[in-house]
């Protein structure tokens, strides 16, 4: 079955509100907290329209999934949001990670590997992690990055 795969943090989510969460160190938090953190706001993330409209597009011909290094632990938040910004009826499936200490891109490679052994074949692949997209790609797959750059150089 043909599907469109969009990551969710900062491909259809702005995270730009809570992404010094993951940069200010004078928090004075563990790693896991601030992640944790980061997570918790999520729900107040603005919707990044042009992507959000490319769901929307693709849904009526395509099974869209949503991929995401999310903790399965924030899957109410998620859902919330999505109903929100994207509508209900543009949600066909939310993959979200159960391991957190496995890394974002060994995670989305497990999932794209389980995702195919039933018969889904990504037409499209959006993420915002040039390494997730550099991965997708060796794999001979239509990913393309849509982040901000200057979030990944720290800038």
């Amino acid at each position: 079955m043909y599907c469109v795969i969009f990551d969710l943090d900062g491909t259809l989510c702005d995270t730009t509100h809570r992404e010094h969460i993951l940069r200010d160190r004078s928090l004075f938090l563990t790693t896991k907290e601030r992640w944790n953190l980061f997570y918790s706001e999520l729900i107040n993330d603005s919707p990044i329209v042009p992507n959000v409209n490319l769901v929307k597009i693709l849904k009526e011909t395509y099974y869209v999934i949503y991929l995401t290094a999310r903790p399965e632990k924030y899957r109410d938040l998620t859902n919330k949001w999505v109903s929100k910004y994207i509508g209900d009826e543009f949600y066909s499936s939310l993959i979200m990670r159960e391991d957190e200490y496995l890394g974002a891109v060994e995670y989305k490679e497990k999932a794209y590997e389980e995702l195919r052994k039933e018969g889904y074949e990504p037409i499209l692949i959006l993420d915002d992690d040039l390494d997730i997209v550099k991965m997708f790609k060796e794999k001979g797959l239509p990913a393309f990055y849509c982040g901000d750059i200057s979030f990944r150089m720290g800038i």
